[in-house]
């Protein structure tokens, strides 16, 4: 598993596994995956089927869960046989740690609303009655409520965390994404009032990228697990950080002499690129950046450089985006000021909307 071709390989094997079972007609299969619910009539005919299955393939062995208190659990929800009648509700299995997006998370306000909402409408889906509805309801509200969701309505289906859902059109495909990092929600929407006053609203679809987990940035297994095997490395020469190894990066070349900058980009290998700002380095060629500086300001005398990764970017335009605005800001002195030409061809569609 873990593959994206492994469920349909799955669906495919156990196809063949279970057809001596259909074959029986038992009064109830069902299957997801390799998870079977089946019903038979006597407990005799359900030993049968569970030797069978087992007795198809020497790599397959399947476990079997009986029904405690006439309950069967089953993937998320509880099946109940009484009297020929079947009855359903939500089940969330003991290992589970019901953790959810937190109210609090920075998160937009419309993911948060979507999990709360899409976790209360399972509950209720899956119950097959008023009372069963009303049990699995309350479970869902406590969960919610575990993740810092406030109950503010113990009547209602929803649970009252959020108020009414609007109902938002559908996105034109042939909209502009423009992905930026959420940062909070009034932020977000005083983005969109900008959009709109710019008239971009039916173009342009903004989209929050939420920020990474707390537990990802502090509790990691591979911490290091890029390693730089250069020697005398420019870009990690202290810690085998690997940062030499990334690729799309927007980058810094310090002169060791006199402090002059260069900024650049690359969707290469850092490595590869300062590689070959070194080999111009070496050969004082004027048609390099690092080349033209030894030759003007140091006389052809050799000089050390520094490097450093100012940020990483692996979409091409925003990369060169990027680059545009650090040497805006840094006005490095190495730069022939090539990279915002690249950046203004990008933008030239978009000048009219500027006013300018």
């Amino acid at each position: 598993m873990g593959q994206r071709l492994a469920p349909v390989l799955a669906i495919a094997y156990m196809s063949k596994i279970e057809k001596p079972i259909l074959d029986r007609r038992p009064v109830l299969y069902s299957r997801y995956i390799d998870d079977c619910l089946i019903i038979c009539p006597t407990q005799e005919e359900m030993d049968i089927c569970f030797d069978i299955l087992n007795n198809r393939a020497d790599q397959i062995k399947f476990t079997r869960e009986r029904p405690r208190e006439n309950w069967l659990p089953f993937l998320n929800i509880q099946v109940q046989l009484a009297r020929g009648t079947v009855r359903t509700k939500w089940y969330r299995k003991p290992s589970c740690k019901n953790i959810l997006i937190h109210y609090r998370s920075a998160h937009p306000i419309r993911t948060k609303q979507s999990v709360i909402s899409n976790m209360f409408r399972v509950a209720s889906k899956v119950s097959s009655d008023t009372d069963l509805k009303t049990e699995s309801l309350d479970i869902a509200r406590r969960i919610a409520v575990s993740n810092g969701y406030p109950n503010r309505c113990k009547g209602s289906q929803r649970g009252g965390h959020f108020p009414p859902r609007r109902i938002y059109e559908q996105a034109p495909v042939n909209k502009v994404t423009f992905c930026l990092p959420f940062i909070s929600d009034e932020m977000s929407r005083a983005i969109r009032a900008c959009v709109t006053r710019c008239d971009l609203k039916e173009e342009v679809m903004v989209v929050e990228i939420p920020p990474k987990k707390p537990c990802r940035q502090l509790v990691r297994n591979r911490l290091y697990h890029i390693l730089c095997d250069t020697p005398d490395c420019l870009v990690c020469p202290s810690n085998r950080r690997g940062d030499c190894m990334r690729a799309g990066v927007i980058y810094e070349i310090r002169c060791q002499a006199c402090g002059a900058e260069y900024i650049g980009e690359t969707g290469r290998p850092l490595r590869t690129r300062i590689k070959e700002h070194l080999e111009g380095l070496r050969k004082s060629r004027t048609q390099t950046p690092l080349g033209m500086h030894r030759v003007l300001c140091h006389d052809g005398n050799e000089l050390t450089i520094s490097v450093t990764v100012l940020a990483l970017e692996t979409e091409t335009t925003a990369r060169k985006a990027l680059e545009a605005c650090w040497i805006a800001a840094r006005d490095p002195q190495i730069n022939r000021k090539e990279e915002r030409m690249t950046v203004t061809r990008d933008l030239a569609p978009f000048l009219d909307l500027c006013k300018f």
